[in-house]
């Protein structure tokens, strides 16, 4: 990407491999493998921005509040977008 020019990366961070069981401890080899990506972005001069959901909902989360409709929904992706936010938002721009 470096090669080629581009100076911008989006992605996204599947809620599945940063928090394996949906809410609660975070996996530090998905922690580990975003701020590798990141890092690397950085270095080569390229801002990172992530997407903090890409309809991979967990499915524990799926079972125990039904889904998307579900207004419990918002309250366990808050949860997971506040550990994004605190683990990478210094170095991503989110959207």
């Amino acid at each position: 990407m470096h090669e080629m020019g581009l100076d911008a990366y989006i992605f996204f961070i599947a809620w599945p491999r940063l928090i394996s069981d949906g809410r609660g401890k975070i996996n530090p080899k998905g922690l580990e493998y975003y701020n590798n990506l990141i890092d690397a972005l950085i270095l080569h001069g390229i801002q990172p921005h992530a997407t903090t959901y890409h309809f991979d909902l967990p499915q524990v989360i799926q079972n125990e509040c039904g889904g998307f409709l579900s207004p419990r929904f918002i309250e366990e992706i808050l949860a997971f977008v506040e550990v994004c936010f605190r683990n990478f938002g210094d170095r991503v721009k989110q959207f």
